[in-house]
């Protein structure tokens, strides 16, 4: 169940319109359990978060759940753009301005709870048929690495290309993978998990205000001391 607060906030969120431009335009992607979409509205771990920073600061936004690649063009398109959860790497890290962070995960590898792979090495998933996604950190960690992976755009699921037999490996983060492989009806086990925390973070257009940003920062950084997000983590578990 999402907390009523929530769903208030939802349904105010829903009916903003364009001749009414929110001040900030948050875009994701559906990620459980950090952010997702289902008929009861917008949530998830890291929308939360980011919802009551921007309430402590009287701010109005507008939630949007895209594929990944999108959520990311649509971000940079719009001044008021702002993007989660995102990897800050050295390749983005001029393109936005930062908050957070808001969550952190560890690169993992999945495979079909059935077929229970269990890899002793990373490397030793190159006898695989690995799925990832385009533009996404993770894949580009991987393929950094030196395996070959086979990244899909952002229209389509590499859970059901998994589920199908397409590929043997699904590259995603500890934490958000079984999310959503279980919001698609499928369970899946770690094969592999990096030792490497992955920050997620808040990127924001620079074309938004510099301060407003800072602000955002200082609120999250409150929100996580002050034992918040380990409160709306606790109703994800």
């Amino acid at each position: 169940m999402l907390p009523l607060k929530l769903v208030a906030i939802g349904l105010f969120l829903a009916g903003l319109t364009h001749a009414e431009e929110p001040d900030v335009r948050l875009y994701t992607e559906h990620y459980p359990p950090f952010s997702m979409e289902t008929e009861a509205g917008i949530s998830g771990i890291n929308t939360e978060l980011l919802l009551k920073a921007f309430e402590q600061l009287g701010l109005e936004v507008q939630v949007f759940v895209e594929p990944w690649a999108r959520a990311q063009a649509w971000s940079l398109q719009f001044d008021n753009g702002c993007l989660f959860s995102a990897a800050r790497t050295t390749e983005r890290e001029p393109m936005y301005l930062w908050a957070g962070p808001l969550s952190v995960e560890r690169i993992s590898l999945f495979s079909l709870a059935e077929d229970d792979i269990l890899l002793a090495s990373l490397m030793d998933a190159e006898q695989y048929r690995i799925g990832g996604q385009q533009r996404d950190y993770y894949t580009q960690w991987m393929v950094d690495q030196g395996l070959e992976v086979d990244a899909m755009s952002g229209d389509g699921s590499n859970v059901e290309r998994l589920v199908r037999g397409r590929i043997d490996l699904w590259i995603a983060g500890h934490i958000g993978g079984p999310f959503m492989a279980a919001s698609e009806g499928a369970e899946v086990r770690p094969a592999y998990i990096a030792d490497e925390g992955l920050e997620l973070w808040l990127a924001c257009n620079p074309a938004l205000s510099s301060d407003l940003v800072q602000r955002l920062d200082a609120a999250i950084a409150d929100l996580v001391s002050d034992g918040t997000l380990n409160a709306i983590k606790d109703r994800y578990q």
